[in-house]
């Protein structure tokens, strides 16, 4: 039996077992199975801060791009801004923030996306600008894109087993998924986290869609956590934020509040 066979059932195996308690981390877990984080150092691609607008959905889907191209050896800083407006063009809005995956995705396709230093990130809720004219011709090359929707966000709230087995296939082949959970409300940053960098499971209605949009950058299998392991995930709050920008939840965690999973890459 192949790795990833052996893997999606102790997967499914742990999802059985685990309770509906709330997710309890061990001191220490077992070592992650795939871990992207030292891929992203390797193309010296940041963790970035989306300030004070509610962009952490942009940020997560032009990360993964950014990933994507850096693989194929075309490493590119690109532009959040020109996504959210290209977001709002290709579904006739006027956001500032709160774009969901359809809006980008459609805004990708129509539009594309030109480099970060075109038309720089603004970390304020503003009114986006056009871009200018070189920014609009730099993004026509980057129009033609693919689209796998794990789970779409229109879904019901939690991860199954499909959607595991889907994150974890991507995962061991290398690739990072966008992914959107419920999120703590009203705890500062560092109450967010607990000592092991796990999102706490606190504070968490379960029931709102309007969560935070994250990368899936690894995964780790351990019997002694809430549904058998956990996910890395990349968020766009700096790197001064749990583990240099990084954070973990268990399986368990992304069973009660996983909202939305993607991959988005251009061709």
């Amino acid at each position: 039996m192949c790795r990833q066979s052996l893997r999606s059932l102790f997967v499914a195996a742990m999802l059985c077992a685990s309770t509906a308690g709330s997710a309890v981390a061990q001191p220490r877990e077992a070592p992650p199975n795939v871990d992207l984080r030292p891929k992203f150092q390797e193309f010296k691609l940041n963790v970035r801060q989306q300030g004070q607008r509610g962009a952490c959905q942009v940020h997560a889907l032009v990360g993964v791009v950014e990933y994507q191209l850096a693989r194929q050896g075309q490493r590119r800083e690109l532009s959040e801004q020109f996504a959210m407006w290209a977001a709002n063009e290709a579904n006739d809005l006027k956001l500032t923030e709160g774009f969901n995956p359809d809006y980008l995705i459609a805004g990708l396709m129509r539009h594309g996306i030109c480099e970060r230093s075109l038309m720089p990130y603004v970390p304020q809720n503003s009114a986006i600008q056009k871009p200018s004219d070189e920014a609009l011709d730099d993004a026509k090359a980057r129009t033609s894109c693919q689209v796998l929707s794990i789970k779409h966000w229109s879904s019901e709230i939690g991860f199954g087993k499909k959607d595991f087995d889907q994150v974890i296939r991507r995962l061991d082949k290398d690739v990072p998924v966008t992914a959107t959970f419920c999120w703590p409300a009203g705890l500062y940053d560092e109450e967010i986290v607990d000592e092991q960098h796990f999102i706490n499971d606190k504070n968490i209605d379960g029931k709102s869609k309007d969560g935070h949009g994250v990368i899936l950058v690894g995964y780790g299998l351990d019997s002694k956590l809430d549904g058998g392991g956990y996910f890395i995930l990349r968020n766009s709050w700096g790197p001064k934020f749990a583990d240099q920008g990084y954070a973990k939840v268990t399986f368990g965690f992304a069973k009660k509040y996983g909202i939305d999973a993607y991959v988005v890459s251009l061709r």
